[in-house]
Order: structure tokens, then sequence, then C-alpha cells
């Protein structure tokens, strides 16, 4: 409605020919709706699937630090890494991540927790496990992530070789080549290998079984000039890989 300043009339409190009254009911009557700030919009419920939130957390990778793949039965072994994340174009070590070492032994598919670790807070933070190698197996180091960083794991392969203390004695017989498998190898074959050189190849010469209490007993000759090297060898199974005696010296 346009209201021009002839349409007031002093005193007379009319507009357009309408008294004040009037207007106000005509404008109630017409639904006239005064603007008011929009209310404060409820945040929308969460439509991310799971991988869409993984994806949204820093790139993660667990390392683990070069050690020795073989190990003798039931000595122990460091097995140490990282757990990084890439921000742009560097890589960062993350202190405090929790992880834990699982361990599966050759031949199974099932993993069994050995325990767990947090990286430390240094320049260079580090997790570290001290493991008793038992057998043949498959270490697996796991980061179940956080709100930041993306979940990761590492994998390492353990073969462990039998322990073969042994030592020469000589008997009425000759010089004998004693010793005993461990862990229990009763009854079992062991291999006699012998060679002429320190760098030549090695070959079975004798086999025996082993006794009830794992034990062998092998006699060994002496070359008429030079001389022959002797050691035992074990045959590898799922569970051990190859091991050997120390090697003797014979000569005449």
């Amino acid at each position: 409605m346009l209201l021009t300043g002839s349409s007031v009339r002093a005193g007379a409190r009319t507009v357009a020919g309408m008294n004040l009254r009037t207007f106000a009911a005509a404008v109630l009557t017409a639904g006239l709706v005064v603007p008011t700030a929009p209310a404060a919009a409820s945040p929308p419920a969460s439509t991310a699937s799971p991988a869409a939130v993984a994806a949204a957390r820093l790139e993660t990778r667990v390392t683990i630090h070069p050690y020795f793949r073989h190990q003798k039965y039931r000595e122990s072994f460091r097995l140490s890494g990282q757990v990084r994340y890439r921000v742009g174009g560097s890589v960062y070590a993350a202190q405090g991540a929790r992880v834990t070492l699982l361990r599966q032994p050759a031949g199974s598919n099932r993993w069994t927790t050995i325990g767990t670790d947090r990286t430390n807070r240094t320049d260079k933070p580090t997790y570290a496990f001290s493991v008793v190698a038992r057998f043949n197996a498959t270490y697996q180091v796991r980061f179940a992530g956080n709100t930041r960083l993306q979940p990761a794991r590492a994998e390492g392969r353990v073969w462990v070789h039998r322990k073969v203390p042994s030592h020469t004695a000589q008997r009425s017989g000759g010089l004998r080549l004693v010793g005993q498998v461990n862990p229990d190898w009763r009854h079992r074959r062991v291999v006699l290998q012998k060679r002429s050189c320190r760098t030549c190849s090695w070959h079975a010469v004798r086999r025996q079984r082993t006794s009830a209490e794992s034990g062998f007993n092998f006699g060994l000759d002496a070359p008429r000039s030079g001389s022959w090297f002797y050691r035992v060898a074990v045959p590898r199974t799922t569970r051990y890989a190859v091991s050997h005696s120390a090697s003797y010296r014979t000569f005449s």
C-alpha cells in the first residue's frame, strides 16, 4: 500500500479515507507477516560410510626394522619398528601409538597374541618386543588406528633352527662325533655330512636314527693327507628349518 503526504490529515487520524484502527484491522486481516531471523539449523546426521571416515584419516604404515630371520630354538631376538604417517610430502613417526604383536606358526592359520607395546616418546618413536624363537612362524605387528591415523600392519617371517649340541670323543673304536637334537627328535633320522675342504660342498656319508633321548653317535675317519670336515644335519620340518651341528676337522 503506498502512503503519501496528502493521504494523512492532521487531527483526522485517517489514512486514505480510513481511520488508523480500521487500517490496523485490515492489515491483520490480510495476514501481514514480519520477517524474522531463521532458526539455527540442527546439524544433519552423518551419512559417511566407515570407509569414507577411514579415508579421511592420515595415510599410515607400520615398519619392522631389519632383523636376523634365522634364529636358534628358544633363543630371544628383538622385533622393533615404527608407526609412520604421511602429511603432504613428509613422513613422520607417531609417538604413543599402541601396537599388538601376533604370531602364526608355520602350517597353521591361527594367529596368537604375543603382547602389546606403545611407541616411545623420543625423537625416533619406536616399539620393541623381545621374542622367544619357538618354531617357524610369521609375525605380524598391528596398529588399530585412531582418530588421526588409519589402521596398518606389517609382517615378518622367522625360521627357527633346532639346537644340535655336539662334541668329539676318542673311544676304543676311534674318534666319534656325539650329540643330541633339541627339541625332541627321538628315533628320527639324522645325517653325517662330510667335505674335503672349507669351501667344498657338503655331501652325506652316513645316516642313523637317534636314540630315545634324541642322541646320535657317528664314527669319524681321517684322510692320509690333508683334512676332512664333518657335521650332522637334521632335516627340515614344517615347524623347524634344516639344522646342523658344529663342524669338526680330522687329519692325519
